[in-house]
């Protein structure tokens, strides 16, 4: 035979085959792809960020030059300089003038931090300087320029003629500019101080920087993350290191050594040329914009979770129903017969499989116990026939010898109980064998029954009948109010030794309705044995012969007429009621 397999298990593996194969093919061709691309996707991104942080940078130093050669173009400077040598103001006018010119220019430009005029022929006394106090200028700054930088600017001075240089030194840029007259001969120097926080701001906000030097023409600077000027030697680095990593980046203008990408730039300003080589941060270079280690982490962390919802799915939709069916059908191979399946499927297909089978299992359990009662009443049948060999017409013939001497005797009370019990032999004898009477016929055994009890009890039993007359016609099964009021009074009635019984009845619906109350009250016990007596799954083992009257009732009506039919005992305040509920049926009723 072949082997079998849990549905459950084969379809996890099937699952995780199909599912998990491709994915982690999928993740392996990604990380390939990305490991062989993004060291140059990722420099030539910042490459191209470089190129416009560049041209940020170059458009503020042409704003700075534009402004140092103002001075030129408007001649004032120069004028008040003609009008000093040739003695027509005094010397602290001229001076003033200077003073107020550099104060219009340039104190108030936020690329300035001080502008200094000075003069070739004189020495410091003679120079004339601002400062702007929001582009980061201040006195000390001017008295560190005339003490440590003047000499220098004065010497780049000379070798400038009519053109622009660039001086970094103690931290700080400054443009230099020599001042001509129409001979080309040098009347003053002007010197501006840049605010480097305001030129290389973009460079500053480079992302991910490290460290970067800058050339403009031959004058080389290191720039920090703060945007302050540094020295090469504060950037770990020398000017031979700076000029070889340029010449490394080429044409490409990038170039990675020893795990750290480096990037390179070059542009034209007015009257000057700027370079510059960028390195970038290490742990940016390895794992670039820090995206790509996620986005696998995420494709991986999403492919599980998407699986594990799968399997929880499955288990859930497939895997738990098929295998509460499957227990469900093992109890009712070991006999518990009725057995449902409690569980309820999220989707339709399952479910109409689970609800056929609870049906199966109930319509099951239905013909069983219906088989069961059947062989049981066939038994009890064979039974009460062997009991009845007794020929019926030797007892009534019997009866009627008792009668006829009761009769001659005079006692007619001992007649007409006799004439009373021979009905209800009649009665239980069904000689007509007609399992359905008119409720008039059942009131006549009733009646009968009634007349007995009367005589035994006398005045202590009082019966009140309430049954409308367009109800006698209905059809009801013989004997089937007897039991229930003998119930009633043997167990309601007699053990305090006196009492009442109401019989009434009505029309509920497609239901008649037969309640018999008295005024008997139920203790716990009783209960509990009412309760036992009228269960479904009630037998007459299990209580033995006695008091199942109102048991036979109840199982009656309901195996011949199903839910809601048969009786009810309702305790009420004081009182005790007993329902029936039949069909209306009218004369003709036939039991196939």
């Amino acid at each position: 035979m072949k082997k079998k397999h849990s549905i459950k298990r084969k379809m996890t593996r099937i699952t995780l085959a199909c599912w998990m194969v491709p994915v982690l093919l999928m993740l392996a061709v990604v990380g390939v792809y990305m490991a062989g691309s993004h060291r140059d996707g990722t420099a030539e991104d910042l490459r191209n960020q470089l190129t416009f942080n560049l041209r940020l940078t170059r458009e503020r130093l042409d704003g700075a030059v534009r402004l140092s050669r103002q001075a030129s173009y408007d001649g004032k400077i120069l004028e008040l300089r003609r009008e000093e040598l040739a003695g027509k103001e005094p010397g602290s006018s001229i001076r003033r003038g200077y003073t107020e010119y550099l104060q219009s220019v340039y104190q108030q430009n936020e690329a300035v931090s001080m502008a200094v005029l000075f003069f070739p022929e004189t020495g410091e006394e003679a120079g004339v300087s601002v400062y702007n106090a929001r582009a980061e200028g201040s006195y000390t700054k001017l008295r560190t320029y005339w003490s440590r930088v003047h000499e220098k600017a004065a010497g780049l001075a000379q070798t400038l003629g009519t053109g622009i240089g660039f001086l970094a030194a103690d931290g700080e840029l400054y443009l230099v500019r020599n001042l001509v007259d129409s001979h080309y001969k040098t009347q003053a120097v002007l010197v501006i101080c840049l605010n480097c926080g305001y030129a290389f701001e973009s460079l500053v906000q480079f992302p991910a920087m490290e460290k970067c030097v800058v050339w403009l023409g031959e004058t080389a600077f290191g720039i920090g993350q703060d945007g302050r000027l540094t020295g090469l030697e504060d950037l770990s680095g020398t000017l031979p290191d700076a000029e070889a990593a340029y010449a490394r980046c080429g044409e490409e203008r990038y170039s990675w050594a020893e795990g750290q990408l480096a990037v390179s730039e070059a542009s034209s300003g007015e009257g000057y040329k700027i370079r510059l080589v960028v390195w970038m941060q290490r742990e940016i270079s390895r794992y670039p914009f820090y995206g790509y280690p996620y986005i696998i982490a995420g494709i991986a962390a999403g492919a599980v979770l998407l699986l594990a919802v799968l399997l929880i799915y499955f288990n859930r939709e497939i895997a738990a129903p098929l295998a509460a069916i499957g227990t469900a059908a093992r109890r009712i191979e070991e006999g518990e017969l009725g057995t449902r399946v409690e569980t309820e499927a999220d989707n339709l297909e399952l479910q109409v499989i689970t609800d056929s089978f609870n049906s199966m299992s109930e319509n099951l359990k239905r013909q069983f116990d219906r088989i069961y009662e059947e062989e049981v009443a066939l038994r009890e049948a064979r039974i009460k026939s062997l009991q009845s060999n007794i020929n019926p017409h030797f007892l009534n013939n019997t009866l009627e010898v008792i009668n006829w001497e009761a009769r001659m005797a005079g006692n007619e009370k001992v007649s007409a109980m006799i004439e009373a019990l021979s009905a209800m032999l009649d009665a239980s004898l069904d000689r007509s064998r007609r399992p359905m009477v008119s409720l008039e016929e059942e009131m006549s055994y009733v009646s009968a029954y009634l007349y007995i009890m009367g005589e035994r009890m006398e005045d202590k039993l009082s019966v009140e009948i309430q049954l409308p007359e367009e109800l006698m016609g209905l059809q009801v099964p013989r004997l089937i109010l007897q039991p229930v009021l003998e119930n009633a009074i043997e167990h309601g009635i007699a053990r305090k030794g006196r009492g009442s019984v109401r019989l009434s009845g009505r029309i509920e619906g497609n239901f008649l309705i037969l309640d018999v109350e008295n005024d008997g009250a139920l203790d716990a016990a009783d209960l509990e044995k009412i309760e036992k007596l009228l269960a479904a799954d009630y037998r007459p083992e299990n209580t033995g012969s006695l008091h199942i009257g109102i048991a036979n009732v109840n199982q009656r009506l309901k195996i011949l007429f199903g839910e809601p039919c048969g009786l009810s005992v309702t305790p009420k305040t004081g009182e005790t009621l007993a329902r029936l509920t039949i069909p209306v049926m009218e004369k003709g009723f036939t039991d196939e």
